[in-house]
């Protein structure tokens, strides 16, 4: 019968009657094997993302193949890392101890593993832990270095596995009772130690935060004051409420905004001449009252002055104090200038601070069939190259008024005909001067839709 091995470290039994004359050689070997167990190695790691740490030969055939790195219990890993290293313990069959230190340099870490189980343990630079396998291919279970009764120590230092706190009755007290201490969150970000979050025992315990604060429940309510009068609540998918008609003031409490009753929103400033409200916007700014019998209300301390709104998508500004005018102001030259006022005291007769100038078309070289455009000018020049012939236009408005002048060319005798929309009077039609460069100026007011009363020419202006 041959030799046969045990299943943790692989210690060679050998069977009856073999191994004659060379027993001690393999005794050696098993010794070997103990006197390991209770050992320490070094292990230089390879910069790698993965290694093997055996701890006997998956199918041993004599002691020497099991003489592994692995048989230590107390290892201590070094070398230069420039990533994490998952170091597998094989064979998956191995149930062992190990005491581990992440002895290399880099600050990367080590995970120990089994097979592959997916259970595992990290072991940050510098630290340690004790870790064992319970052969099974699936389970590392870790027991961190520490002591588990009370202590009494200026510094806990444990192991790298999961902690944790826990009570089936009574509360968890973190205290710090010295005066004026704080209390301290730190944990490792990357290879960095980082303190996460500091309880201010000077001021009452005032929490600062190293970086976000998320509150990750829907519906999360953030509480203000002694008995939480102000609350700030999130709604999924809307975003942020504030209770009741409470204020987010700013600066000071006379300037801020709110919500006095449902559907209303203020913003208010002091009231103060110096204090205003500014509204700025790189990309431009929406007004939407969405109503037109609504629209935008402007008031006076309360009053009234004007509201803009709109009536079938047409815009009307409209004045509400009685008989108070609608001013148009602007700037001339650094003098503040009225170019209209709208007397509403008069059914919103307009004033002109300054004469009214219309449009003017200046058309040269003009002949054969010409359309003035009446809707874009008032004023029409025209100067004749050949016989000109007004054609009817489309584009005239009841009411409109202006001039045309006809200017004969440096030939002249250029004739002036009219399309049927143009009338004179008595039917008599035009005469014009005829001379070389001759102007003449026709006045026209626009009676309706095709009629647009022509008068009498002044002829040969200079």
């Amino acid at each position: 019968m041959a030799s046969s091995f045990t299943t943790s470290y692989g210690i060679e039994k050998i069977a009856t009657g073999e191994q004659s004359g060379s027993w001690g050689t393999t005794t050696n070997y098993n010794i070997d094997i103990l006197d390991r167990i209770a050992a320490y190695k070094s292990v230089a790691l390879s910069d790698a993302s993965t290694a093997t740490l055996t701890v006997r030969a998956g199918s041993p055939t004599d002691g020497a193949s099991n003489l592994q790195d692995g048989m230590y219990r107390i290892i201590k890993f070094t070398g230069t890392l420039s990533q994490t290293c998952t170091i597998t313990i094989a064979p998956t069959t191995t149930t062992a101890y190990f005491v581990f230190q992440n002895a290399t340099t880099g600050g990367y870490s080590i995970i120990m593993k089994q097979g592959s189980g997916a259970q595992t343990v990290t072991i940050p630079t510098t630290k340690s832990n004790m870790v064992y396998c319970d052969g099974s291919d699936e389970v590392i279970s870790v027991s961190d270095l520490f002591v588990a009764n009370a202590l009494a120590a200026d510094d806990l230092t444990t192991g790298d596995a999961a902690v944790t706190l826990a009570t089936t009755t009574g509360n968890i007290t973190v205290d710090a009772q010295g005066s004026d201490t704080d209390i301290i969150f730190k944990g490792t970000d990357g290879a960095s130690d980082t303190t996460f979050l500091t309880l201010d025992g000077s001021d009452a315990g005032t929490a600062t935060f190293n970086h976000d604060v998320k509150l990750n429940t829907d519906s999360s309510v953030l509480g203000f004051g002694a008995d939480n009068d102000t609350t700030l609540t999130h709604t999924d998918g809307t975003g942020l409420t504030l209770n009741g008609t409470n204020k987010l003031t700013f600066n000071d409490t006379g300037t801020y905004v709110h919500s006095n009753a449902d559907g209303d929103l203020d913003l208010v400033a002091d009231g103060t001449a110096v204090d205003s409200i500014n509204i700025e916007s790189a990309g431009g700014i929406t007004l939407d009252a969405g109503t037109a019998a609504s629209g935008i209300i402007y008031e006076d301390d309360g009053t009234e002055m004007a509201r803009l709104h709109n009536s079938s998508s047409d815009v009307i500004l409209e004045t509400k104090v009685s008989d108070k005018d609608l001013l148009i102001k602007g700037n001339d030259g650094g003098s503040t200038v009225t170019p209209a006022t709208f007397d509403m005291s008069a059914k919103g007769k307009l004033l002109m601070g300054a004469g009214a100038v219309g449009s003017t078309q200046t058309a040269g070289s003009q002949t054969g069939s010409v359309t003035l455009d009446f809707d874009t000018y008032q004023n029409f020049v025209l100067t004749a190259t050949g016989n000109v012939t007004l054609a009817n236009p489309s584009t005239e408005s009841v009411g409109q008024s202006g001039i045309i002048v006809f200017i004969q060319d440096g030939t002249g005798s250029r004739t002036l005909s009219l399309g049927t929309d143009y009338e004179t009077a008595g039917g008599a039609g035009l005469t014009i001067s005829t001379a070389a460069n001759a102007v003449d100026v026709i006045p026209y007011f626009v009676k309706a839709a095709s009629s647009i009363q022509l008068g009498a020419p002044q002829l040969a202006f200079a």
